[in-house]
């Protein structure tokens, strides 16, 4: 429908590009493991921001484990970050999903919990932290990203807030694409995060 084996022709992705899924996080899946970049140890590199333990449903707060517990924790969706995960760079092995970009490397960060709950707060955090800005305690985002997919956000008109807005400013001033979801239950208006400026709607 958008024309891929076309553009395949030319181009399935960067190796040297990163895409920061910032989501319910990521669970290990064969069509998307050779994507997810790994720590040493061999266990997959992203941050979990979600600093409401009762939200995020897997035991504690923000820490440096970005995996989806699945089942409530992804608002009864199932593992929604690694659906969109799929969608960008899942391997053209014809198990499922061909990814848009299967050589591109995914960076999951988790903002959304239980019920695919999230706060803003969390989100402006993941935000700067995948665009490369410091915060105590955290060590500095170590990939480079080339893009930030925001597959979430609220159907209703709520202005895009200051501390976002100034997120996605420090994003795309770091030379970082951001796109947003816009359009599902067929609304034509932007949501939110979408109406942001300078968001890829």
């Amino acid at each position: 429908g958008i024309s891929m084996p076309t553009a395949w022709k030319y181009s399935q992705g960067d190796g040297d590009k990163v895409v920061a899924v910032i989501d319910t996080g990521i669970k290990a899946h064969q069509q998307i493991n050779k994507s997810l970049i790994r720590n040493v140890d061999g266990s997959i590199y992203g941050y979990d921001f979600v600093s409401d333990p009762e939200i995020a449903g897997d035991g504690d707060g923000e820490d440096s484990d970005p995996t989806d517990v699945g089942g409530d924790a992804s608002g009864g969706r199932g593992f929604h970050g690694t659906h969109v995960a799929g969608i960008i760079a899942s391997e053209h092995d014809f198990l499922g999903t061909a990814g848009i970009a299967p050589n591109v490397k995914i960076l999951p960060i988790r903002v959304l919990g239980r019920q695919g709950k999230g706060t803003e707060n969390d989100l402006v955090r993941a935000i700067r932290w995948a665009s490369g800005d410091q915060f105590p305690g955290i060590e500095r985002n170590k990939a480079k990203v080339s893009v930030i997919n925001l597959s979430l956000g609220s159907p209703n008109l709520s202005p895009c807030s200051t501390d976002l807005q100034a997120a996605i400013d420090y994003a795309i001033g770091r030379g970082i694409s951001v796109v947003a979801a816009t359009g599902n239950e067929g609304r034509a208006s932007l949501s939110f995060p979408s109406n942001c400026l300078g968001v890829i709607a």
